[in-house]
């Protein structure tokens, strides 16, 4: 019996890694881009003339070093760029919202702002919608969100490993009533999922979230790069992509409203189960 227990635990703090580090080690070729929406991604040009400030929301047990890549290829721009930093141990749900919007209302400096955020940050980005965000909200681009209850969180949640390292956020990740009651922005959103699987889930997916969990109703444009869920803001295209979509309301130079249904039919070609996916 003991070591049965000592064996499930250890299980569980594995699967804890692996959602914290999913695809850490995948680091191959140039993604492939899987475009549903447009066919070409035009280069991008220098910032508009007026300052705006793109705010980076990392994902679940990770830090703000782990968007470092991106904020490098950002700060060729003129935009400004702002990190936000938090911990899901001990915060709820609603407190990392407001610690957000918090983190907006004290450090943006300019009129517009926009949000670009990875995993769980898109979570507590849509929590914070049941008010109003502070004035000058632009776009939103997500990166490899998990839309919709995820299948990894269920399996784990009810470890004690687990309910420690992902606090309550972690838990709401697994929870339908959550999601059902989660609000859809109400700014446009653009989505960058990640489609270099690892052999956890089935079907298309990022090794931890399914592409099918990444779609929500509403968004404006959605794209797919060939990196795992830790990796999708590694890519090279992902900064080209998210800084074209914050000007244009698209990833490409196509309208993107052409191609929406274009992504259901494309995945449930290749999966036959319901939406839902990992963290």
């Amino acid at each position: 019996m003991k070591r049965r227990f000592e064996v499930g635990h250890l299980s569980a703090l594995l699967g804890i890694a692996f959602f914290a580090c999913a695809g850490c080690a995948s680091v191959g070729p140039a993604p492939r881009l899987n475009r549903i929406h447009g066919a070409s991604t035009p280069e991008v040009s220098g910032a508009d003339d007026n300052p705006v400030t793109i705010v980076l929301v990392h994902g679940l047990g990770r830090s703000r070093l782990s968007m470092g890549v991106l904020i490098h290829r950002l700060k060729k721009t003129d935009y400004q760029i702002k990190n936000f930093r938090y911990s899901t141990a001990g915060n709820s749900m609603d407190e990392l919202s407001g610690q957000l919007k918090k983190f907006i209302k004290d450090e943006v400096k300019t009129p517009e702002y926009h949000l670009v955020a990875h995993s769980l940050g898109n979570v507590i980005i849509r929590n914070g919608f049941d008010e109003p965000y502070p004035d000058g909200l632009g776009r939103i681009v997500m990166l490899a969100p998990p839309n919709h209850p995820a299948k990894l969180a269920q399996k784990f949640g009810r470890l004690w490993p687990y309910r420690w390292f992902a606090g309550d956020s972690g838990q709401k990740l697994s929870d339908p009533a959550f999601y059902d009651a989660l609000p859809v922005p109400d700014v446009e959103f653009g989505i960058i999922a990640g489609d270099k699987g690892l052999p956890l889930l089935k079907g298309p997916d990022d090794g931890v979230v399914a592409l099918r969990s990444t779609i929500l109703g509403g968004m404006t444009d959605w794209v797919s790069v060939h990196r795992t869920h830790t990796l999708v803001m590694t890519a090279k295209e992902t900064p080209r992509l998210a800084l074209n979509f914050l000007r244009e309301g698209r990833f490409g130079a196509e309208d993107p409203k052409a191609g929406l249904a274009a992504i259901t039919l494309n995945l449930r070609a290749s999966v036959s189960s319901p939406v839902a996916g990992g963290i």
